[in-house]
């Protein structure tokens, strides 16, 4: 059905944000991830203060720091950790 297909695609999007962390808390590229990510969220028309859209737009800030030298914590930039480095997630 549509609605199932909705939230595979939902899912697919939040592990490749998940995913692209990871990737990034390993010292590699997210830039893959996050380009699926933000496709399937557009594809969707997913609003920016989604759990999605929210999603998206951390891993996006997480790959624009590490590419720009930003030191990250646990593949988050800093704006999206707590005092301790802990990402804050909704």
């Amino acid at each position: 059905s549509l609605l199932s297909g909705h939230g595979e695609a939902m899912a697919l999007a939040s592990s490749l944000c998940e995913r692209g962390h990871i990737l990034l808390a390993l010292g590699r590229s997210a830039s893959d991830h996050l380009a699926r990510a933000r496709e399937i969220s557009d594809r969707l028309a997913m609003p920016a203060d989604s759990r999605l859209g929210l999603s998206v737009a951390r891993l996006a800030r997480a790959v624009g720091a590490a590419g720009s030298g930003v030191p990250l914590s646990m593949g988050y930039a800093p704006e999206d950790t707590e005092g301790e480095g802990l990402p804050v997630l909704p």
